[in-house]
């Protein structure tokens, strides 16, 4: 029998149960789901500038990144976006973004890590149409002409105010 899902707000998600935390008790609650997909981002600073790509169903030239497959952890998730994406290895220095989203999907939290490179390691993704190293003043442009995505906003904010080095 399953169990009713509790009305409590505070919510950590564990292997497709979700930990339920009310007056000091904690339980587990076997119908609950997910109320957020979790997406992992990098921004790659390499030499000035950063590494953008542009998938065949993106319009916009955006960091490398994706959503968690089954029990990975977002770090293991960015750094395998990343190399599935552009062939680059990275290594993960810090946490520069997180950001909480609506779409079609539903609710999306987008946490995007500042990376540096470490090595090429294979071929791009066959679905990277376009994948380009971009300065501040590409940046700038970029959000000047509004096709920037989501996710993307506070990491370039941050980029081409010089706090990302």
């Amino acid at each position: 029998m399953a169990r009713r899902r509790a009305e409590v707000a505070p919510r950590i998600l564990t292997n497709s149960k979700t930990l339920n935390v009310m007056r000091g008790n904690v339980g587990f609650v076997e119908d609950a789901t997910p109320r957020f997909l979790i997406s992992a981002r990098c921004l790659i600073y390499n030499n000035g500038s950063i590494l953008l790509v542009r998938e065949e169903k993106e319009d916009t030239l955006e960091t490398p990144g994706g959503t968690l497959k089954g029990s990975e952890t977002i770090q293991d998730c960015a750094i395998r976006e990343v190399l599935e994406e552009t062939g680059f290895a990275v290594e993960l220095v810090r946490v520069i973004a997180i950001v909480r989203h609506y779409d079609h999907r539903g609710n999306v939290l987008s946490i995007t890590y500042l990376a540096k490179l470490v090595k090429k390691a294979r071929e791009q993704g066959k679905n990277i149409k376009e994948m380009r190293w971009v300065d501040k003043e590409g940046v700038k442009a970029l959000i000047k002409e509004g096709v920037v995505d989501w996710h993307d906003r506070e990491p370039f904010r941050l980029f081409v105010e010089g706090k990302i080095q």
